[in-house]
């Protein structure tokens, strides 16, 4: 929770009265290409399609927590790896924040 919006109303579900409030995704680690990451930077995230199933950073490339589209904040870079997939490619594993 960010914050309280201080609006207050029935919720018919719980028989009573429910506040709003303002929430915020967490942060995730995911990875991105080594071109675009770059602390600071606010992108668009884009999950990539791998056929590689048993790679160890599968969860990494394609987070369930972010769907195409979302804007996110790499807030830190953390280590750089060669992808499994194409050896030409390298990828880093960022900490992001979801805008």
């Amino acid at each position: 929770m960010v914050a309280r919006k201080g609006a207050r109303s029935y919720c018919k579900l719980r028989d009573e009265e429910v506040e709003s409030v303002q929430i915020r995704k967490p942060d995730s680690y995911i990875a991105l290409d080594a071109r675009v990451a770059k602390e600071g930077a606010i992108v668009e995230f884009s999950g990539t399609q791998c056929g590689m199933w048993i790679c160890p950073y599968r969860e990494l490339c394609d987070p369930l927590s972010l769907a195409n589209g979302d804007r996110i904040k790499i807030s830190r870079v953390e280590r750089s790896f060669p992808c499994a997939a194409d050896s030409n490619r390298t990828l880093c594993v960022v900490r992001v924040t979801p805008l």
